[in-house]
């Protein structure tokens, strides 16, 4: 049909994994399988990278990142296959995450490149990842507002407060924070 391009996703971040593989000589099947690997290895690896930066131990970093990827929800769309390309959301939050805290400016212009990538590979989660960004905005500004993220927008870093008494592990108020705004970010991710 013709003029019906941008009803619907057009993978044009994405066709590049199956041209190549249709280039290298695999049949249609194969070619699928090829860039429907690559997707999920994308999506798997950014995640892990991202946690890791967050600051996750390795084993943290790996079960989320397989949360991430492989999660029951996310297999369940095999008949959505377009949404696998999922790589460039991690990486934005990460970004945009980078602003908000640290006042790292130049992530406004990293963002923006992976809320691109994302709308390239896949138009809806690149909408929904402009939404979880502005969410993120608007949280944190509320939060920051009411006292709760300390150590960030030039508020005095807490105290080490100990996880239990006489524990060697310690948590800052601001590590806690970190931990329930990933979780919170997630679980808007998945609603």
């Amino acid at each position: 049909f013709e003029k019906v391009l941008g009803f619907s996703d057009n993978h044009f971040a994405t066709f590049w994994v199956y041209a190549a593989a249709r280039a290298f000589g695999a049949v249609r099947e194969d070619a699928f399988l090829v860039w429907f690997l690559v997707g999920n290895t994308l999506s798997f690896v950014s995640c892990l990278w991202v946690l890791k930066r967050f600051g996750f131990s390795a084993i943290a970093a790996s079960c989320g990142a397989f949360a991430f990827a492989f999660s029951l929800p996310v297999l369940h769309q095999e008949g959505h296959a377009q949404l696998v390309y999922r790589f460039a959301t991690p990486l934005a939050v990460f970004a945009w995450w980078e602003v908000l805290a640290h006042r790292r400016f130049i992530g406004i212009f990293i963002a923006g490149f992976w809320v691109a990538i994302q709308f390239l590979c896949s138009i809806y989660l690149g909408v929904f990842l402009g939404y979880l960004l502005a969410a993120m905005s608007l949280s944190f500004l509320v939060l920051s507002y009411a006292g709760y993220l300390s150590g960030t927008l030039g508020a005095p870093k807490p105290k080490s407060l100990p996880l239990k008494a006489g524990s060697a592990d310690s948590w800052s108020v601001g590590e806690r924070w970190r931990i329930v705004w990933i979780i919170g970010s997630v679980i808007a991710v998945i609603l």
